[in-house]
C-alpha cells in the first residue's frame, strides 16, 4: 500500500528558489489533496478556525481552532476540513532549514518530542498561538519583499516558530510527568 501513496516534492508543488512558503488553506494546489499523500518537506498547519479531521500516519486527529499540526517528510496525511475551517500551512524543505544553520537545532528535537508524545497535534495557549501567527505574517511580508538578507530573516523567523512549538511540547511533557 505504501508504494501506491504519492509523494510530492517541494519543487513539484511550489516554484521558487526559496524553499519556504506560507499557503492559506483555501488555496488550491496542483495535486489531488483528496487522497492520502506524502511530502519530501515539512508542513506545519496553523488552524485559526477548526473543523474536520486530519489523518496523519493513518491516525485521525480533530482539527480544532488555534491548533498546530505537524507533518514531517515521508508521513502519510490527508486533511478533511470543514468549509468554514481556516488557517495556513507553513511549508519548508530540509535544505532551507539547514541553510547556514548555526547554534541549537530546534527542528531535530521536535520530531522526537512529537513522537514521544504520540501526537503530531498541539493546542497552543492563546499567547503563543498569537506570537506564532504574528511571526508567520511577518514571514509572508518578507517573502514579498525579496530584500537583502531575506533568507536569513525567514530562517530566523522559522526558528522562532519552531522554538514556540518546542517550548510547548517541553511544557506539556513536563506536565505529563508530574501527573
Amino acid at each position: 500500500m505504501s508504494s501506491t501513496i504519492p509523494i510530492h516534492h517541494f519543487g513539484d508543488d511550489l516554484e521558487s528558489e526559496i524553499q519556504l512558503r506560507i499557503v492559506p488553506l483555501e488555496k488550491r494546489t496542483s495535486y489531488d489533496t483528496s487522497v492520502p499523500h506524502r511530502h519530501n518537506y515539512y508542513e506545519v498547519f496553523f488552524f485559526t478556525k477548526g473543523g474536520g479531521n486530519h489523518m496523519i500516519d493513518f491516525a485521525d486527529y480533530p482539527i480544532q481552532s488555534k491548533s498546530v499540526h505537524t507533518v514531517f517528510p515521508g508521513q502519510v496525511h490527508l486533511v478533511r476540513r470543514e468549509l468554514d475551517t481556516h488557517g495556513y500551512v507553513l511549508l519548508f524543505s530540509n535544505d532551507f532549514y539547514y541553510l547556514n544553520n548555526k547554534g541549537t537545532d530546534a527542528l531535530s528535537d521536535i520530531p522526537n518530542k512529537l513522537r514521544s508524545n504520540f501526537s503530531p497535534v498541539l493546542n497552543l495557549p492563546q499567547k503563543d498561538y498569537a506570537k506564532a501567527e504574528e511571526t508567520m505574517n511577518s514571514m509572508a511580508e518578507e517573502l514579498k519583499s525579496e530584500g537583502i538578507f531575506m533568507k536569513d530573516i525567514l530562517k530566523s523567523s522559522l526558528d522562532v516558530i519552531l522554538f514556540i512549538i518546542r517550548r510547548n511540547l517541553e511544557n506539556s511533557s513536563r506536565s505529563e510527568e508530574l501527573k
